[in-house]
């Protein structure tokens, strides 16, 4: 800066600037939930050694500050403070949370069922419209399902024979998935 005097003379004056490096960290504008599952609020976030991440609201896992856990069962805004300590620099960020309706997966049969004589057990389940429901014998899923609709029945003919089986509902329009889990028994 140069600065001229009443008299015409001129003094420089010389400021030092300094940049400190922050860096920048970009999260989803939005982001599409399950409801009532799991969803991480920055997927494949990595944290910035160092950095503070202030989250509000704070209702999840913030185990990971970078990368959150969050079970919502309605849309949510959160926002997040991410703060060098070193420098004082710092920017806000926030995530939409936009949640599937509820896949109203409930069972319309005992889960747990015991004969005492060899018989047959049908299990029931209901989802909500667009869902469909599948039924395994073992986890993951492994194709073809055992069957595909709202009801699946086992029968036990040997004493002693045990049966689990596993009903997985989709939802054809989100992706959403719930699983519930049937067992019946010949005594």
């Amino acid at each position: 800066v140069t600065v001229t005097n009443q008299f015409g003379c001129d003094t420089v004056i010389v400021f030092d600037v300094s940049v400190d490096p922050f860096i920048s960290t970009s999260f989803p504008d939005t982001i599409n939930a399950c409801f009532d599952q799991p969803t991480e609020l920055n997927p494949g976030g990595m944290a910035i050694a160092g950095y503070i991440y202030d989250w509000s609201p704070m209702n999840g896992d913030f185990s990971n500050p970078a990368n959150p856990i969050v079970t919502v069962t309605m849309d949510q805004l959160y926002s997040v403070t991410i703060t060098d300590p070193n420098t004082g620099c710092s920017e806000t960020d926030s995530v939409q949370v936009i949640v599937a309706p509820d896949l109203m997966f409930t069972p319309l049969s005992t889960q747990d069922t015991s004969l005492c004589f060899p018989g047959d057990v049908t299990f029931m389940a209901s989802a909500a419209t667009n869902v469909v429901i599948s039924w395994y014998d073992n986890i993951p899923f492994t194709p073809p399902p055992l069957s595909v609709g709202t009801d699946f029945t086992v029968s036990l003919i040997i004493d002693g024979q045990m049966e689990t089986v596993y009903a997985e509902a989709i939802d054809t329009t989100t992706g959403c998935r719930d699983t519930l889990v049937f067992m019946a028994q010949l005594l």
